[in-house]
């Protein structure tokens, strides 16, 4: 490729950038943007967070557990299995998943679902696969009454396997 050509093209991707963070700037900061890339999923559970009354450390701690649990893809699903294993799927492709399963003498005996990775089996009756993950906002906040619970039992956060294990401390730095 031509020198003048990547010239051109770099040119013409900073000046896009610009204008892109230019907006991103003006923008109220607690506008929630259209959920489905990471970079608003991100967005959105930060804003949350705060329109939910958590603090600084709280909204730290709960973002990078999300980006533990499922990076932030709102179609992130968990399969538990019954052999003690799991298979991380979508929501699109979760029948032809159990399908598979299911011939191989496996069993799902719970899903994880959406951004929070709830999970149905203990949480079911507080939101099911379908809003976990075609309601981020309802998740998020949901999430977020869980982080306020642990305020005095901060035993409820291990819940989330990211947060058991320790993994999102990994994130902190980076959310």
């Amino acid at each position: 490729m031509p020198l003048d050509r990547v010239k051109l093209l770099y040119t013409s991707l900073i000046s896009t950038l610009t204008r892109l963070r230019d907006i991103l700037l003006d923008m109220n900061p607690d506008t929630l943007l259209p959920w489905g890339t990471i970079f608003a999923n991100h967005h959105n559970v930060r804003v949350l967070c705060d329109l939910c009354g958590l603090t600084w450390d709280e909204k730290q701690e709960m973002t990078a557990t999300v980006w533990g649990e499922s990076g932030f893809d709102n179609n992130a699903i968990c399969l538990n299995l019954s052999d003690g294993t799991f298979r991380s799927t979508s929501y699109q492709l979760i029948d032809v998943d159990i399908e598979d399963l299911n011939e191989k003498g496996l069993t799902v005996t719970s899903i994880d679902a959406g951004l929070c990775q709830w999970n149905d089996k203990y949480h079911g009756n507080e939101i099911d696969t379908f809003h976990a993950v075609n309601d981020s906002e309802r998740a998020v906040r949901l999430m977020c009454s869980y982080w306020i619970a642990a305020r005095n039992n901060p035993a409820i956060k291990d819940e989330w396997v990211a947060h058991k294990n320790g993994r999102y401390k990994i994130m902190l730095g980076r959310v």
